[in-house]
């Protein structure tokens, strides 16, 4: 998995917001997650992705991954390279939401960590999709 993501290095297709090689999501909820970040972008003028991985990822202490998924593939909005991404480690049991750019001064660190927290029991509870999607509104509620 590790390979395919480096190699497609800036040739990810840039549509696609949903990237989850540990496979926890339906087909149904992929569509469905890709529709909510679709709007989330079109709201905020910001990114949002989701990213699964289920590998031991050498280097991925603390989801370290996500920012060098983030970095390497190029996501991000505007000059900045503005967004969100929340990243599933299942080798870790870990998950993580990481503001990106301008990001950061919209939603502030203590919230981030409120709607991080927010999610715990759905996440616990396997419902990912639904775990994201409340991430989701919680950030669209600041671009409202």
């Amino acid at each position: 998995m590790l390979d395919e993501a480096l190699a497609n290095i800036g040739n990810m297709n840039q549509t696609i917001r949903v990237y989850d090689y540990a496979e926890v999501l339906t087909d149904g909820e992929t569509a469905s997650l890709e529709t909510a970040i679709a709007d989330f972008r079109a709201l905020s003028g910001m990114d949002f992705l989701f990213l699964s991985t289920y590998e031991d990822l050498e280097g991925n202490e603390n989801g370290d991954y996500m920012t060098e998924f983030f970095d390497r593939h190029g996501f991000g909005d505007g000059e900045n390279r503005s967004g969100v991404m929340i990243y599933l480690d299942l080798f870790n049991g870990s998950y993580y939401i990481q503001p990106f750019g301008d990001m950061n001064g919209v939603v502030p660190q203590e919230s981030a960590q409120a709607i991080l927290n927010g999610v715990e029991t759905l996440m616990n509870d396997a419902k990912i999709a639904d775990a994201v999607l409340q991430v989701i509104d919680a950030y669209s509620a600041y671009f409202r």
